[in-house]
């Protein structure tokens, strides 16, 4: 692929079409590591040389270690290109919007993406990343106003704050904009909201780490106490925000 020199170049790159978006996050992709090599070695001689062969050319011991990191924070973004290539032909055709995507708007959230998924371990993290930038391809969501603060939040939460968010979330019914699909029928069928913390069935959480997620997740405005009934008067009782149904709609597979 032709070498970038100006971040503005990728909006005339592509033509638009429906088979062009695993072209636009390959592109994507490949710029991104081209500036994560030219920020360590500052050299755009070398920026197309592996990162094994730069680690051999140099004897600085504290650069050598910075390419092994960048090393592995490749091959993670490598990862998430895998799971959105094996993903991007779930999208219905007519719902992408290519106006979007050739914006600068989207490119900040393509590699504000990348910067945090380089660092993510858990394959779990990595395709909710992946969900998430193929999600704001669509006219669904491309108006979302949530965009930063989700991506914010995805990347300093656990995959376990997803699963207790997740749990609630099937355990309630609410009043509002709701994702249908994603309750349980007999959930819908019940009359509560909201759900006692003391009910809720997380397998293999711990307690302890269940209540952490939940103080997390309240802060952060995806969970909220329900104050409604002589029950959740203790202050034991948790709804899901629009907030948080928008990031479970998010981080979820394409529909």
């Amino acid at each position: 692929m032709e070498k970038v020199t100006n971040s503005s170049e990728y909006k005339a790159r592509f033509d638009v079409g429906n088979k062009e978006l695993n072209k636009y996050f390959r592109y994507f992709l490949e710029f991104y590591n081209q500036s994560i090599i030219l920020r360590t070695i500052g050299s755009v001689a070398m920026i197309d040389s592996p990162i094994s062969a730069l680690r051999e050319k140099t004897n600085n011991k504290e650069q050598k270690r910075m390419l092994q990191l960048i090393e592995f924070e490749l091959n993670r973004l490598k990862r998430l290109s895998n799971i959105i290539e094996k993903k991007v032909n779930q999208i219905n055709e007519n719902k992408i919007d290519w106006d979007f995507i050739k914006s600068e708007e989207f490119l900040r959230i393509v590699f504000d993406t990348f910067e945090k998924a380089k660092k993510e371990y858990r394959e779990e993290k990595l395709k909710y990343f992946a969900n998430i930038l193929l999600n704001y391809t669509t006219y669904q969501f491309s108006n979302d106003f949530y965009k930063e603060g989700i991506i914010e939040r995805i990347s300093k939460y656990s995959v376990e704050h997803i699963i207790v968010l997740e749990e609630i979330y099937k355990c309630c019914t609410r009043k509002g904009n709701i994702n249908d699909d994603k309750i349980d029928q007999n959930v819908k069928n019940t009359n509560a909201n909201y759900i006692h913390i003391d009910k809720l069935n997380v397998k293999n959480i711990n307690i302890n780490i269940v209540n952490i997620c939940i103080g997390d997740l309240s802060s952060g405005g995806f969970i909220i106490k329900e104050n409604s009934t002589w029950e959740a008067v203790g202050g034991k009782c948790y709804s899901v925000t629009d907030y948080g149904i928008r990031l479970l709609q998010l981080i979820g597979d394409l529909k």
